[in-house]
């Protein structure tokens, strides 16, 4: 049925969030509050919110926060902003569409629209977790477009670039 669809699309996506306490999960962490999750046995996660920042023009919010002691920054979307429109997909099979790997932002792009490339030619580079991966060209071509610019974030499948003459 649909309802199990859903569950099991949540948690692929987000993991299994029944360790979260419930009012952590429903309404979020104020300032200066501590959490421990326990992910499994002798395994345990301690979160603290240290604060946040908005960012209005981009319509999110920068949450820092401690994990096991070690300082981090989220980006989230801020509650009742309005979304942004979702990028387009790469069409599957479709060699002349260059698709994103993995969710993430766009760090580098080093190409442009008409520009020719070799197979193996860098094509852009996207970081995730604080780990960059780069794009490339897969077999020789010519940029017909680029979907998206340095600092674009991306979800797994989003069209990043379009190839003429591949395949």
């Amino acid at each position: 049925p649909k309802v199990f669809h859903d569950y099991a699309e949540h948690r692929s996506h987000f993991g299994d969030v029944s360790v979260l306490p419930t009012p952590a999960f429903f309404y979020g962490l104020q300032e200066g509050e501590e959490i421990s999750v326990d992910l499994e046995p002798g395994k345990t996660l301690l979160i603290k919110l240290q604060g946040s920042a908005e960012v209005p023009e981009e319509g999110i919010v920068k949450l820092f926060f401690e994990l096991n002691g070690q300082p981090r920054v989220v980006r989230v979307p801020k509650a009742g902003a309005t979304a942004k429109a979702e990028h387009p997909k790469a069409e599957d099979g479709n060699p002349r569409h260059i698709g994103a790997p993995m969710p993430g932002m766009v760090v580098a792009v080093a190409v442009k629209p008409g520009q020719k490339v070799k197979k193996g030619d860098p094509l852009l580079s996207i970081e995730a977790m604080k780990m960059e991966t780069q794009i490339r060209a897969e077999s020789d071509a010519t940029i017909a477009d680029v979907k998206v610019s340095r600092g674009t974030t991306v979800n797994a499948r989003d069209l990043l670039v379009v190839l003429e003459g591949a395949g």
